[in-house]
């Protein structure tokens, strides 16, 4: 599809400019590379997580709307196979879109600062996320009747997936005022927890120097493990949810 190709265009062309002002104000600030990898890392997490919260909860109510998936079941397709045919082309199409920003990371090696593990571990990171994120879609779509309220899920669910050490840092501080100190503690922990193995946190985790001799992190393991999770939610829910999708299909036809 042409709109493809154009966002990551879109995406080449905002490279080129954080790539242009950072090398004009190279000469004034150490370790400029570093500088220049925060700001791609930060616009391709905006991309990714924008574009993959509208793209990847479509999988399945598109063919819901259009009352197409009997048809796709009157092919002798298995579940688990219906699911993997329509998330892994989104998830290759999300890929590249990320493949197209590293080499203007590994362009900021020249600008100093940063070291190509880095650079590794952080793309790593981004698909590892992007996997999570697509089955976090997929997991929506296949619950939701309609795709306003697949993407309206996939947006709850990623909130509770980036900022729930947020939600539980403001319910710790109110144990703590109200005396529930063990609570509070579980909660801290808990809080902790949830915030280093986000990639809101784990972007920058990933370009700190005493972590990136090591090419993987706890947090792909993390964001890997939810994503089969979900996964496996998706192909477990995937015929009691979608019984009346099939059988208004199957009537229509």
């Amino acid at each position: 599809l042409l709109t493809h190709h154009a966002v990551r265009g879109t995406l080449v062309l905002l490279t080129l400019g954080l790539f242009f002002l950072q090398v004009i104000s190279a000469p004034r600030r150490g370790a400029s590379g570093l500088f220049l990898v925060e700001s791609i890392s930060n616009c391709c997490y905006v991309c990714l997580t924008l574009l993959g919260i509208m793209y990847f909860s479509l999988a399945i109510t598109e063919e819901k709307e259009e009352e197409t998936l009997p048809l796709l079941r009157m092919t002798g397709v298995r579940d688990f196979t219906l699911l993997i045919g329509k998330s892994v082309p989104r998830l290759a199409i999300v890929v590249l879109l990320i493949l197209v920003s590293t080499p203007f990371l590994l362009l900021s090696i020249t600008l100093g600062g940063v070291v190509p593990e880095q650079i590794i571990a952080l793309v790593l990171g981004m698909m590892c996320y992007a996997f999570c994120l697509s089955q976090i879609g997929l997991f929506s779509s296949t619950i939701s009747r309609s795709s306003r309220r697949a993407t309206s899920f996939t947006c709850v669910l990623w909130v509770i997936l980036e900022f729930a050490g947020g939600f539980l840092t403001l319910l710790s501080v109110g144990c703590g005022e109200w005396g529930f100190f063990r609570i509070k503690q579980l909660l801290d922990a808990a809080s902790e927890f949830l915030w280093q193995r986000s990639m809101w946190s784990a972007s920058s985790e990933f370009l700190m120097y005493e972590r990136g001799e090591s090419l993987w992190h706890v947090q792909m393991t993390f964001h890997l493990c939810v994503g089969l999770g979900f996964l496996g939610l998706s192909w477990l829910l995937f015929e009691p949810m979608n019984q009346a999708s099939l059988a208004h299909g199957a009537s229509a036809s």
